[in-house]
């Protein structure tokens, strides 16, 4: 508003730098905003997907455009997942308690089972041991549940499946092939940042089995999960498009005579 008022020949764009699921609810446009004027006067997205979803779930028209993911150039050099029987469960967890239900129903329902191993990989906001206490887990009786200490990219190495609720880590494991599985907590909101794709991909509710949406993951006949690698991937380079000269050159106004040096 202060711009709009003081410096109207001010430029003002905005950038979509995350991910945008639905619960994401400051990603999308209210009436009131498009009424007073309160936009940039463009919008960049990381690609296509969010674009298409940021305008599907807004109020009002908004001026958005497509530029590239700045924070997941890293996603393309991840090598690709070469398919194996699942025996690792990787738990990845966000920061907050929000995630208590699932760290519990998963351990409930993997902890002991013969043939899986279960890691867990805790976030730096929230480590193991506050959640151990307030959810009264022990996993030092059990041989097959362990807490990661390792760097992402040997747990994504690692686990033969990723499991769930909103974090990214779920994108990088869908980017190198890997099966996810979303375990649904009822919320009101939908904090899957995959809400859209559904390749490669099976849901849980806490109340179902996390058992049987990995023995069907692990059934699905070869040609079709390479058919769904490569729709996972095809979803995933619309969402995250690649730092080029021309798609980076969009953040700057009146480029036709500028040159962006890579």
């Amino acid at each position: 508003m202060a711009l709009r008022k003081h410096a109207p020949s001010t430029k003002i764009i905005g950038y979509q730098y995350a991910v945008t699921p639905q619960a994401f609810l400051n990603y999308f446009v209210g009436r009131a905003e498009v009424k007073h004027g309160l936009l940039p006067d463009k919008i960049l997205t990381t690609g296509d997907r969010p674009k298409a979803i940021m305008r599907k779930y807004s109020c009002g028209p908004i001026e958005a455009q497509a530029a590239c993911a700045l924070r997941f150039e890293y996603l393309r050099a991840l090598a690709a997942h070469v398919r194996r029987p699942i025996r690792h469960v990787l738990l990845a967890l966000e920061g907050s308690f929000i995630v208590e239900p699932m760290v519990k129903f998963v351990f409930e329902q993997l902890a002991g089972v013969k043939g899986y191993t279960l890691r867990i990989r805790t976030h730096p906001l929230l480590p193991w041991d506050v959640l151990e206490k307030r959810l009264e887990l022990k996993i030092k009786g059990f041989t097959n549940v362990e807490i990661s200490n390792a760097s992402l990219k040997a747990d994504l190495e690692w686990g033969d499946v990723i499991v769930y609720y909103s974090t990214t880590v779920s994108m990088e494991a869908l980017m190198m092939g890997k099966p996810v599985v979303h375990i649904d907590m009822n919320s009101v909101l939908n904090f899957d940042p995959l809400f859209e794709c559904n390749a490669l991909k099976a849901s849980v509710r806490c109340d179902g089995s996390l058992r049987d949406a990995l023995k069907a993951l692990e059934a699905m006949p070869d040609e079709q999960f390479k058919m769904e690698q490569r729709q996972a991937r095809a979803y995933l380079d619309a969402y995250f498009f690649p730092v080029t000269e021309e798609n980076i050159s969009r953040f700057i106004p009146d480029t036709h005579n500028t040159h962006i040096l890579p």
